[in-house]
């Protein structure tokens, strides 16, 4: 299931992340940046194929699995939420293709954000939308009082995930840098 990576919200600077973000839109004009509690209605069959995509990688990339959903059981979770746990979504679209190019799901549960299915495109990456993903899905947590840290698991041979959550200063025991040079 991979490594545990934790961050705690008092250390985010949401001005400069707020800035970080906007500079990686406007690089990306081509692509929409949507951020919200729930799926929008016209991107349910993108969402819900993109996560068919992301199985597929992890097996063949990771041999890992994740939580298998069924697509009525990813429809019925994206319409109705118990009341203890609340979603949100970042996710980018291609403007031309209406195609979802990335994506990042985000579970809240008490105090704690759990930071799920970071995916992008192969045919876009090194655009920073990874970044994007990951700074947007903190900056939504920036007016909940009761979140305290946000945690994320990542297959330590997965380098993609590994330096975007480094960015934003994600650590295991000691930073994803040190956890780097010790794999080596």
């Amino acid at each position: 299931m991979g490594i545990l990576f934790t961050k705690y919200k008092c250390t985010i600077n949401f001005e400069f992340l707020s800035n970080k973000l906007a500079e990686i839109q406007s690089a990306n004009v081509d692509l929409e940046f949507i951020s919200d509690s729930r799926v929008p209605s016209e991107l349910i069959g993108p969402f819900i194929q993109t996560q068919e995509e992301v199985k597929a990688i992890l097996l063949e990339k990771f041999n890992e699995e994740i939580e298998t959903y069924t697509n009525s059981g990813l429809l019925s979770l994206l319409d109705s939420l118990p009341t203890y746990l609340s979603k949100g979504f970042q996710l980018i679209v291609d403007r031309a293709t209406q195609q979802l190019v990335g994506r990042l799901d985000m579970t809240i549960v008490g105090k704690s954000a759990r930071l799920e299915t970071l995916f992008v495109n192969e045919k876009y990456a090194q655009r920073g939308l990874s970044k994007w993903l990951i700074g947007s899905a903190l900056l939504q947590l920036k007016d909940n009082e009761n979140i305290k840290v946000i945690e994320t698991n990542t297959d330590e041979r997965n380098e993609f995930a590994l330096k975007a959550l480094k960015v934003y200063d994600f650590f295991y025991k000691y930073t994803i840098e040190n956890f780097l040079k010790a794999l080596q």
